[in-house]
């Protein structure tokens, strides 16, 4: 999506598509993997997120094993650098390995098609969703082979790619006009429709259409050897029914892929998630335009929210009051079309992303609290070196601890039950908070979030209780502050009612409660 002078209209329009079906979205007939296994949900001691080889990798349902440690981070290739190529974005990797990111989701690499109107915006001509040809690598970024080798040197950092793909049509220059013209829509007079500036838009049931979209993404995954697609304005193009096909026919190819939509989907075989999984409708009015916000958990008791599906899936699913009963949903912090929205809160990061049972979404530069002049960092070259500057340096390394300790204690915070309803999340009672305290729990193992989301520094009183958090009886216990690695209680069940601790201002502690 351009996410510049069309992106107030951009809900409106996935709507309409959406209501005028112009893709299928039921569930295709998907054929299982042969190595793969029902889901139970369960997650056994071994950590998903190393990168293995295909055949090293499971299904669990329609989605890799390593699905569930994904936290993803956002770049573009010609801003991650001064140069803006492929080459030039490989130290982007080495801090992305470093902060502990399992999944980097690339901005559109393909050709581009030039709004001549417009020469000389940037904005337009740049931003790379103006694709001319799905199917080539854009020459300013570099060859083939210097993405190849970036992404060979993402798997080597345990990191997986996600190539953007715009499914919604081509630039008007694009050589698919000229050689298919049947292929895109038009207008009451019979001429092409023009879209998001200079672009034609598919014919998304035409079946021609399909098959090529479907070749071209199966070619992708096969030549480069990436690991799945984050899909444009999904599922209001092409639907989840093709992008079923898609994955059926990676399988065939021996490739095991994630795919993820824009927009909220059915799933069914199409999408493992949705980049905007969590989405405040008007529930009053289809009708009216709505715009993502990443503040659920600053609006509604996150319990509840997880518990009851609230904001959660499609509208129809939400107005049913059947929101939330897929197995993954991620909460976006920010992306190309959002200004960053932590500014510095460690509360708002880890509290609503890090900790809680979805997986966390950021544009490259959140995690520092990276200055911008424009509000949108898409459109700004990023100099990581900033991350060492005093203020963002601690704010950075607080994140990166945060994601260790979600990686550590990945049995805990990278369960993803069948249906996210029944998360392992529960209401911890506290008082001197502003927000719900909650905790995660499994195996004998309590981690319980204290947030504070107010620009002064409390005192809360937790009060613990075991059998809540799924904690053995047992004549002591313990409880260490995991962020500093210091024990804060330790002693015998009768004493460990209730603790207080204190919470700096935006901030959160994580308290590892567990039988001694």
């Amino acid at each position: 999506m351009n996410p510049f002078k069309y992106s107030l209209s951009v809900f409106v329009i996935v709507i309409v598509l959406m209501i005028s079906a112009c893709a299928p979205s039921s569930t295709p007939g998907i054929t299982p993997d042969p190595t793969s296994e029902p889901t139970s949900g369960e997650v056994d001691t071994f950590y998903t997120g190393k990168y293995r080889e295909q055949s090293e990798v499971k299904l669990e349902g329609i989605s890799p094993d390593w699905v569930k440690s994904l936290v993803i981070a956002q770049i573009r290739i010609e801003s991650i650098s001064e140069e803006g190529t492929f080459t030039a974005a490989l130290p982007a990797l080495d801090y992305l390995q470093d902060l502990g990111v399992s999944g980097v989701w690339v901005s559109p690499v393909f050709e581009k098609g030039i709004d001549e109107d417009n020469i000389n915006n940037d904005k337009i001509n740049q931003n790379g969703f103006n694709v001319k040809e799905p199917d080539k690598i854009e020459p300013s970024l570099g060859t083939e082979a210097e993405l190849i080798t970036f992404v060979k040197e993402a798997h080597k950092r345990d990191i997986r790619v996600f190539l953007d793909v715009v499914p919604h049509g081509v630039s008007t220059q694009s050589s698919l006009v000229t050689e298919h013209p049947d292929w895109f829509r038009r207008d009451d007079d019979g001429e092409l429709k023009i879209t998001w500036g200079k672009m034609h838009d598919f014919i998304f049931n035409k079946t021609a259409v399909e098959e090529y979209w479907i070749e071209t993404c199966v070619d992708l995954v096969k030549r480069l050897d990436i690991d799945g697609f984050r899909c444009d304005l999904e599922p209001g193009c092409f639907g989840t029914m093709t992008w079923g096909k898609i994955r059926q026919r990676c399988w065939d190819e021996g490739y095991k892929i994630a795919i993820f939509s824009e927009i909220v989907s059915d799933r069914g075989a199409g999408f493992d998630f949705d980049q905007n999984g969590i989405y405040p409708y008007d529930l009053t009015d289809r009708s009216k335009r709505v715009k993502y916000r990443a503040d659920l958990f600053l609006r509604e008791n996150i319990v509840d929210a997880v518990q009851q599906g609230l904001e959660h899936s499609t509208f129809d699913k939400q107005a049913a009051g059947q929101g939330g009963q897929d197995r993954f949903y991620s909460f976006a912090l920010s992306n190309h079309d959002m200004v960053l929205t932590t500014k510095g809160s460690r509360f708002r990061f880890a509290y609503q992303a890090i900790f809680s049972p979805y997986l966390p979404v950021f544009f490259i530069g959140e995690e520092m609290n990276y200055d911008t002049i424009h509000g949108l960092l898409y459109v700004e070259k990023i100099d990581l070196s900033k991350a060492e500057l005093p203020g963002k340096k601690e704010f950075r390394d607080d994140i990166k601890k945060m994601i260790a300790i979600r990686r550590e204690y990945h049995d805990i915070f990278e369960y993803f039950p069948e249906n996210h309803r029944d998360s392992n999340i529960v209401k911890v009672e506290s008082t001197g908070t502003n927000v719900q305290t909650y905790g995660r729990f499994r195996n004998n193992t309590a981690v319980v979030i204290v947030g504070n989301n107010s620009d002064e520094s409390i005192t809360a009183n937790v009060v613990l209780d075991t059998q809540m958090l799924e904690l053995d009886v047992a004549e002591e216990y313990e409880v260490t502050d995991l962020m500093t690695d210091l024990v804060v209680y330790s002693g015998p069940a009768e004493g460990f009612s209730s603790i207080d601790v204190e919470v700096d201002e935006q901030s959160l502690r994580i308290l590892k409660v567990e039988p001694k």
